[in-house]
């Protein structure tokens, strides 16, 4: 998987929203509480720090690696 793809996956999910059908998760989803949300934003910070210190020669490896 491509790391920019894994970041739009998680982002959906921290906006409480489904990333494969655009629909919104329930209120009672635990994609709507708020501990949930705060993880997942931590977890995109960390994403987006982590890809965007890398060289894009390493992400090619990553990607390619965590395919097999």
């Amino acid at each position: 998987m491509e790391p920019d793809r894994a970041i739009e996956i998680v982002q959906s999910l921290a906006d409480g929203v489904n990333p494969f059908t655009d629909e919104r998760f329930p209120s009672t989803s635990p994609y709507q509480q708020a501990d949930t949300v705060r993880a997942l934003h931590l977890a995109l910070e960390a994403m987006t720090k982590v890809t965007s210190s890398m060289p894009p020669e390493s992400l090619l490896y990553c990607t390619s690696s965590l395919s097999t």
